[in-house]
């Protein structure tokens, strides 16, 4: 699944920066503002708590906003937090209360491509399932800032 690719690509990224990911920072739920809520909180109140946060969606990121302010933490000052998909026009990263650096994909292009393979599929000129894998942007806003020391 996408979340996977998403992982594996988080994982990859920091391996090529001689860092790794414990399992412990990792959180698999529903994505909601309250799992978003809950995760950081757990996340953020252990020791060796993380300096950076990914979101799977801004949905989750809207509650790792509000554990870092009801913990008296700061973004960008104590932690970087980052999210996927930028993509709700009711829900735009540069209105956070700082605005989130996030990834961007189009979904407009992904669900022509789904309805093309469809299309493929049912007159038989495809067979199988197929993943793909889309590059992604990365845009870098306020969010973000050097690990504190």
């Amino acid at each position: 699944t996408f979340a996977i690719h998403r992982e594996r690509g988080v994982r990859r990224a920091l391996a090529a920066s001689g860092l790794t990911l414990g399992e412990r920072h990792i959180c698999s739920t529903t994505m909601t503002e309250e799992n978003g809520y809950r995760a950081a909180r757990r996340l953020l109140e252990e020791s060796g708590a993380p300096t950076a946060i990914v979101c799977s969606s801004l949905i989750m990121a809207l509650g790792v906003v509000r554990a870092v302010r009801d913990l008296g933490l700061t973004i960008p000052g104590d932690l970087s937090l980052v999210a996927h998909d930028d993509v709700f026009p009711w829900l735009r990263p540069e209105n956070f209360p700082v605005p989130l650096s996030t990834t961007r994909s189009s979904i407009r292009l992904a669900g022509a491509r789904v309805a093309e393979r469809l299309a493929a599929r049912i007159s038989g000129l495809e067979e199988g399932a197929r993943g793909e894998v889309w590059p992604v942007d990365l845009v870098v806003r306020g969010s973000v800032a050097g690990a504190p020391v």
